[in-house]
């Protein structure tokens, strides 16, 4: 015979449990209908009560001390019943130290249930839970797991686990020796016959003369559904276990349990949850590598209001938080709107004092974290980016006493500025719902739920980063490409005259290319060269149109061209005796630059509105670039908004180099660098296409070209650059390499200012207005050059047109060794036979580890890391491992 949840509630001493729990306990009058009851136990039972003239008398009459009881029981409020007392007495003095539990009638699917010890108007204890303010709902046509605690100070309400509702007493509970204890009535002073009989079913009825902590509901709760199954952690392969170990969480949930309702706290603390009854499914696809497996909560959606959705519930009521904490989980939406409660502390309308914090799913797919106190909310924050639908998402959320910080896939997406002092938690801490239900959407989260975690501190980025690293895996190396086709190279050359016609120039007079593409702008200036008779110079003209495709034998023609510009300059070389022509070609970027902007712009300066820097480049493009490029239209790819713009001063400057000003002085609103290019399509049609650069830490978005060093490369050289000494970035004179702009000082980031002082925390770029955008301009130029710089060229066994500046590709050294960077220019050499493509990268800050540049010569800094937040440093060597996703 199976007794695992008899067995679980005897271990815990109730002086009283019957109805299916440990014997018959107490005399049924009447005859109730026996039902099964609400757990996995053979033979358990229950009885169901007519409402009028059935009951239990328990046979207990002893006095509870007015140090602490428990009641515990499980009701089955009828669908279509008036409600009723489920458990009551009346002590020596009447009702003013009874014990009375109540059930209203059901409404909607619901019923409440209410806890009282003692009675109104009198002079004893005189507190009730009485549950229709705190919305302690039931679901009718169920079974409820209700239990109620006292601790001679304060009641709780407990229902399926979650810790609902609580009261202070208002006098003390003095209680005299108590009538029979009534089972599905109210308990009159003997001789007086019972009233108010309830007319549901109830089921495993227990007293306990001592308050139960969080953590043994919790385990009554879990028992129901039988033993539980689960892997030792002996088994668990893989750096993710370990990892989360050592950085000391209160509770770790691996969520792999396989059979029962309990969810195991693998942190060794104890703080073992339950899951909810509600419809989910054990051993579903993990997030994790290594095969563990996870939970799919609310698999089959509601529609309606749940009290008893499917969740994991944990013991935090009893473990007291610092002023800090953590949480962490990986979630897998598989649509839109799958959306819901990650975790919450409290409910939507919460009626207890203490602090609080809810993660929520919204319907748009962006993530939403709240911090209360006392009810009030403090600080709230939302992503500006959605989910990645599909797959799984590491998500964390931190408080460190002043921001409140939601990480995604280890990035930062949103923070916010939040300070309250915590003290210990009123409610538990419950995962795919709100812990307090009421006639309303209660938050199901549809999705799956794997490696739930909370720490009593915050998290530092790096910790975070090294989680989310750790739960993909090891990178497996992509395979190597397949060879169709032959190693042949080929290139075109197609040439157009001013009015967009194509222009007979015979390939074969071709005697050599030289192609370049540039970060921030695209094609860049380059030279062609060929060689024919002196008297047929013709079909090369200023401004004509070149456009050039290089592809190899391996894959298709590129449909649009590699290199697209324009004819500005002919140099003739010989041509009485070699008839070598070299004609010089300008990029579609430069051809910006024959439009010269003279405006001053000051948002936010004198009282001005601000300015988003979207909008000022749409305004530049309409008044000056519009048919500055021939040979077909120019569009503007930019999106909505980019950042506020900081005041300017462009005098006479070029309209690709104020372009390049504005979007060097900001980032969009996830902290992306804006980037820049002209693009030419097959028909002539151009676009500046203006959109944030990708954060090759977001695995769902970052795009990589693959290079195989051994399969791929004719050359490979690279080398890192650092340009600071001990954090100090010096910009003597001249010009910065990309912009253009001259630019004199020194910066000094935080952490020098701190050790060393302010030796001089100047700069002076000449163009910007303002102390502000000088300061925006140096934190730019300390992203892009303060770093350090991997340098080199890596040239290409055949060439590829799909990889051109700005591409972040991963360049495999060998299967354990992998660098990732992103490609600041590329260059083809077009000869007779073999076409020389080099890439020349740039490291991939500001994205990965902006501790790299802190390494320099300051010692002193990994201290100074810690407390400024920054990252783990992993990336000395510009080493990434990544994973793949696991399918779902």
């Amino acid at each position: 015979m199976t007794t695992f949840y008899h067995d679980t509630i005897a271990a815990d001493g109730p002086v009283f449990a019957g109805l299916g729990c440990i014997g018959s306990g107490g005399t049924v009058i009447g005859s109730p209908v026996a039902v099964a009851g609400p757990t996995a136990d053979t033979g358990d039972a229950g009885y169901q009560f007519n409402g009028t003239t059935e009951y239990v008398e328990t046979g207990y009459d002893g006095s509870p001390t007015s140090g602490g009881l428990t009641i515990e029981l499980w009701v089955y409020p009828a669908s279509s019943g008036a409600g009723g007392y489920v458990l009551g007495a009346a002590g020596g003095s009447g009702f003013t130290d009874a014990i009375d539990v109540v059930v209203s009638g059901s409404s909607g699917g619901t019923s409440k249930i209410s806890f009282t010890l003692g009675s109104t108007g009198t002079n004893y204890c005189i507190f009730s839970l009485n549950t229709v303010f705190v919305g302690v709902n039931l679901k009718v046509a169920t079974w409820n797991h209700c239990v109620f605690t006292f601790d001679g100070v304060t009641g709780k309400v407990y229902v399926n686990g979650i810790r609902c509702a609580q009261a202070g007493a208002s006098a003390p509970f003095i209680p005299s020796t108590l009538s029979p204890l009534l089972i599905s009535a109210q308990g009159q002073p003997f001789p007086a016959a019972p009233l108010n009989f309830y007319d549901g079913a109830v089921s495993n009825v227990a007293f306990y003369t001592k308050p139960l902590p969080p953590e043994r509901i919790l385990m009554h709760y879990a028992a129901r559904a039988g033993v539980p199954a689960y892997p030792a952690s002996s088994t668990f392969t893989g750096d993710y276990y370990p990892t989360i170990i050592t950085d000391g969480p209160i509770a770790y949930y691996r969520c792999d349990e396989t059979a029962g309702a309990m969810a195991v706290d693998r942190s060794g603390r104890g703080h073992h949850g339950a899951y909810g009854s509600g419809s989910h499914t054990l051993n579903e696809p993990g997030a994790i590598y290594d095969g563990d497996t996870a939970i799919a909560l609310q698999e089959v959606p509601p529609g309606y209001w749940d009290a008893t959705p499917a969740n994991l519930i944990t013991p935090l009521v009893s473990s007291s938080f610092s002023t800090q904490f953590s949480i962490e989980c990986w979630v897998y939406v598989t649509s839109l709107p799958d959306v819901g409660v990650i975790c919450a502390t409290e409910g939507q309308i919460p009626v207890y004092d203490g602090p609080g914090f809810s993660v929520v799913i919204e319907t748009s797919g962006a993530v939403t974290a709240t911090a209360t106190q006392s009810g009030l909310t403090l600080a709230t924050i939302t992503t500006a980016a959605p989910l990645p639908a599909g797959q799984y998402n590491y998500i964390a959320v931190t408080f460190d006493d002043n921001e409140l910080l939601i990480y995604v896939n280890g990035v930062l997406w949103a923070n916010v500025a939040a300070a309250f002092s915590l003290g210990p938690w009123d409610a538990n801490l419950v995962w795919g719902c709100y812990p307090v239900n009421f006639a309303g959407d209660a938050g199901q989260l549809l999705a799956d739920l794997d490696e739930a975690a909370i720490y009593a501190y915050a998290l530092t980025p790096g910790q975070i980063y090294t989680h989310w690293k750790a739960g993909l895996g090891p990178l497996v190396p992509p395979a190597p490409p397949v060879i169709i086709g032959n190693d042949q190279h080929y290139f075109e050359v197609l040439i157009f005259n001013k009015k967009g016609e194509l222009v007979d120039l015979p390939q074969a007079d071709i005697d050599s290319l030289s192609l370049l593409d540039q970060l921030n702008g695209g094609s860049a200036t380059s030279t062609m060269s060929f060689i024919r008779d002196f008297n047929q110079i013709g079909a090369i003209n200023y401004l004509f149109s070149v456009h050039v495709r290089v592809w190899n034998g391996r894959i298709a023609r590129p449909v649009d061209p590699t290199w697209n510009g324009y004819m500005v300059d002919i140099d003739q070389e010989k041509t009485r005796t070699l008839g070598k022509i070299t004609v010089h070609l300008e990029g579609d970027q430069k051809q910006l630059d024959r439009a010269s902007v003279y405006e001053d712009v000051n948002p936010l300066v004198g009282g001005n509105p601000p300015l988003d820097a979207a909008d000022y480049v749409r305004h530049l493009f309409t008044t000056y670039a519009p048919g500055i490029l021939g040979g077909g239209p120019l569009i503007l790819a930019c999106p909505p908004t980019l950042f506020s713009l900081l005041p300017g001063q462009y005098e006479m400057m070029q309209l690709g180099q104020v372009i390049d000003t504005v979007l060097k002085t900001g980032r969009d609103d996830l902290g992306n660098l804006v980037i820049w290019r002209v693009n030419c399509a097959a028909n002539l049609t151009k676009t500046l296409l203006v959109e944030p650069d990708q954060d090759p830490n977001t695995v769902t978005s970052a795009k990589f070209h693959y290079v195989m060093v051994d399969g791929m490369c004719a050359k490979y050289t690279i080398k890192t650059k650092y340009s600071d000494i001990i954090n100090n970035v010096t910009i003597q004179g001249g010009q910065d390499y990309i912009t253009g702009l001259p630019v004199v000082g020194s910066y000094l980031d935080v952490a020098s200012l701190a050790a060393y002082g302010a030796w001089q925390q100047i700069i002076s770029v000449w163009q910007l207005i303002s102390s502000a955008a000088a300061n925006s301009y140096a934190q730019a130029y300390l992203d892009i050059h303060g770093n350090a710089q991997a340098q080199g060229d890596v040239e290409l066994h055949n060439p590829d047109p799909y990889m051109k500046s700005g591409q972040w590709v991963q360049i495999w050294e060998n299967a354990s060794s992998l660098k990732q960077m992103r490609i600041a220019s590329v260059r083809w050499e077009v000869g007779r036979s073999r076409i020389r493509q080099t890439l020349s990268p740039t490291a991939p800050t500001p994205y990965l580890d902006q501790a790299v540049y802190k390494m320099g010569l300051n010692s002193s800094n990994n201290g100074v890391n810690q407390i400024n937040k920054l990252p783990v440093n992993t990336q000395q060597n510009f080493v990434r491992t990544s994973g793949l996703l696991v399918a779902h």
